[in-house]
């Protein structure tokens, strides 16, 4: 979200192995990932190179969240994860942004929130005149279920995000790290089960 040259939030990538579903941060440097399995188990966890980077921690230690969703069954498809930016900001990047689809940044406050679903199998996307929000993408899975990504806009919850700034920079004092206005941050939520999410922000804001 925002632009190259601009405020932006850091690069969110979706992508597809099969049945499953992998979501990923550009913040996150290949040390974590949301897995959204075929079976309806899905994680936030550390990735096998985020183990190997401590001597002795164990792969076991690396679930940060874990859940379950229910396959979609009938016409109704299942709200799995989602994805909230209520705020954006400029910072260099290393990372190649050159193909990045970017949604423009809103004057409103509003936060962006991408919407991931589970579709039930179909031979096409299930799109009509009937969805509520815009579609961002559809990736089709091997299985014939199509994975969904909506984008909306929502009021700001500001005492939500105070909490959430207060208790990272909380976080991040008892373990020796000096924030800088530049770092970005991401924090979970419980959202109606069985949806779950991560809402990235700037925690000195």
């Amino acid at each position: 979200m925002g632009s190259p040259k601009g405020p932006r939030s850091t690069t969110w990538k979706f992508f597809i192995n099969k049945n499953d579903v992998y979501i990923l941060s550009g913040m996150f440097e290949g040390d974590c990932k949301v897995s959204l399995h075929a079976s309806g188990d899905c994680q936030l966890s550390g990735t096998s190179a985020w183990v190997l980077k401590v001597p002795g921690r164990r792969n076991a230690e690396r679930h940060i969240m874990k859940w379950h969703s229910p396959r979609p069954s009938g016409s109704f498809a299942v709200h799995v994860f989602q994805i909230r930016i209520p705020d954006l900001q400029a910072f260099a990047t290393e990372e190649d942004i050159s193909t990045v689809y970017w949604l423009p940044q809103r004057n409103d406050g509003s936060t962006v929130s991408l919407e991931c679903y589970f579709t039930p199998p179909a031979d096409r996307p299930p799109i009509g005149e009937n969805l509520s929000f815009p579609l961002l993408c559809a990736l089709k899975l091997y299985d014939h279920r199509w994975f969904m990504i909506f984008h909306r806009n929502v009021p700001p919850d500001t005492h939500l995000l105070k909490r959430t700034r207060e208790s990272i920079r909380r976080i991040a004092h008892s373990r020796g790290i000096n924030l800088i206005s530049q770092y970005r941050a991401c924090a979970t939520m419980d959202i109606e089960p069985p949806t779950k999410a991560l809402i990235e922000l700037c925690p000195l804001m």
